[in-house]
């Protein structure tokens, strides 16, 4: 690279604890989003074809009769990948909507930490979702070589247009400076 400097990214200076404007937040919830549009077919085979499960359960309807579902039900875990709000879900604070990995060091690098799902009854074909993610918890951990990181825990629940609940996530994100 000649003639080209490089510039150096600082990295933010890890907090012993987490930030009070923060730690405010925690218990805050999203409104209620739902899904622009209900679940389809379409969807329902390709989350299928995604995970290399085949059966005829997520294809042909007899077969999802057959087995007691009204319709063609989704994939137990599809409910966490089916067109979601994001940073479209209006929070009831800038910071918590822009949650993702950023509440601490301003979103440098984040890391999915695992999801803990409870599935309460499957998503079927036709169903309107709608979610709504409540800020679980904002810690400060310290990994095995030392390092601080932030930690947050988002619980989701998702319901259809009966308000069933389909689902609760929770999920862990870790945030690195």
């Amino acid at each position: 690279m000649s003639g080209t400097a490089v510039q150096e990214i600082e990295a933010p200076v890890p907090p012993e604890e987490v930030p009070e404007d923060v730690r405010a937040l925690i218990g805050t919830r999203s409104e209620w989003w739902i899904a622009p549009e209900p679940i389809d077919r379409s969807f329902v085979r390709r989350f299928a074809d995604a995970i290399l499960d085949h059966s005829p359960l997520y294809r042909d309807e007899k077969v999802a009769r057959d087995a007691g579902y009204s319709t063609i039900p989704g994939p137990p875990t599809s409910i966490v990948r089916y067109p979601h709000g994001g940073t479209a879900i209006a929070e009831p604070h800038q910071v918590f909507k822009d949650m993702v990995g950023v509440l601490v060091f301003g979103g440098r690098t984040h890391v999915h930490g695992g999801t803990r799902l409870k599935i309460f009854r499957p998503a079927q074909v036709g169903d309107q979702v709608a979610q709504r993610t409540r800020l679980k918890d904002v810690q400060m951990k310290t990994g095995r070589g030392g390092r601080r990181m932030g930690m947050t825990v988002r619980e989701t629940v998702y319901v259809n247009q009966h308000r069933q609940v389909l689902a609760v996530a929770e999920q862990i994100e870790f945030e690195l400076p």
